[in-house]
């Protein structure tokens, strides 16, 4: 593309020996990142092993039986002794989604999991934590 913003012949196909990112690393993973005061940006991948583990640990129906959820922990809530976390209802096989939280100017870190029918939390992977602008951000 030039300056211009018109793609000129020679621009119109990506350089040769260019390959597109890979989807997947071979690697459990979740990661946090905040896109402003009121939202986080995660993605994550969950490795087929990781999963055979969850399927060995607690059964073949584990998937199906359990709600996938985000949890995700206000940090600096649990500092103050207040409410620690949220579930969010997420998709794994998505491998990412925005998060709304309610409170700007605040630290969260994110754990990828199941929520089994009997209330327990089965975590797969943490993120980082992030820190959150405050309000005034914008």
């Amino acid at each position: 593309m030039s300056s211009s913003g018109y793609i000129n012949e020679k621009n119109k196909l990506p350089d040769e020996g260019r390959e597109a990112l890979a989807r997947e690393y071979g690697e459990t993973m979740l990661s946090a990142m905040p896109r402003d005061p009121n939202w986080i940006f995660v993605y994550w991948e969950i490795t087929p092993a990781s999963k055979a583990s969850l399927v060995r640990a607690h059964g073949p129906d584990i998937f199906e039986s359990s709600r996938q959820v985000l949890r995700v922990h206000d940090m600096t809530a649990r500092e103050e002794g207040g409410p620690a976390h949220m579930d969010v209802p997420v998709m794994l096989g998505e491998g990412s989604w925005y998060v709304r939280v309610q409170e700007p100017g605040r630290s969260y870190c994110c754990e990828l999991g199941l929520l089994r029918p009997d209330g327990e939390f089965l975590g797969i992977v943490k993120s980082n934590t992030v820190e959150l602008p405050g309000s005034s951000w914008v």
